[in-house]
């Protein structure tokens, strides 16, 4: 299935300890907000877009996908080679749902942030 209009909007259950929301911006077809933790200097946004006409590439030659399983929900999780830029992609209601991590953390990290998207 394919939407073309944002008729809910995710966001986090919970922000993560030391991060603040800095931005935040929603129409009809996308909806992304951005945390930073600036005393660690690590920065994460999730964005929520409209399935019709969405496209995604990844640079294959400087990191690696795996996949997880969180909540029978097939997620997507490219990392980096440096090990401190990760960007995961899943499907979830018909919406296109991402999150970008730039900084370090774990996988571990990246999955409990994920459950948070409510």
């Amino acid at each position: 299935d394919t939407t073309n209009k944002i008729t809910y909007q995710y966001s986090l259950s919970k922000i993560p300890e030391g991060f603040v929301e800095t931005q935040r911006f929603s129409n009809d077809s996308v909806n992304f907000i951005q945390y930073e933790n600036a005393n660690e200097n690590k920065i994460f946004n999730v964005a929520q877009s409209v399935t019709e006409n969405y496209d995604i590439s990844l640079d294959n030659e400087h990191g690696r996908i795996e996949e997880y399983m969180i909540n029978d929900i097939k997620i997507n999780i490219y990392i980096n080679n440096s090990g401190e830029s990760y960007y995961a992609f899943w499907i979830k209601d018909s919406y296109f749902m991402s999150l970008f991590y730039s900084g370090t953390t774990t996988i571990d990290e990246l999955i409990e942030i994920i459950k948070m998207i409510q």
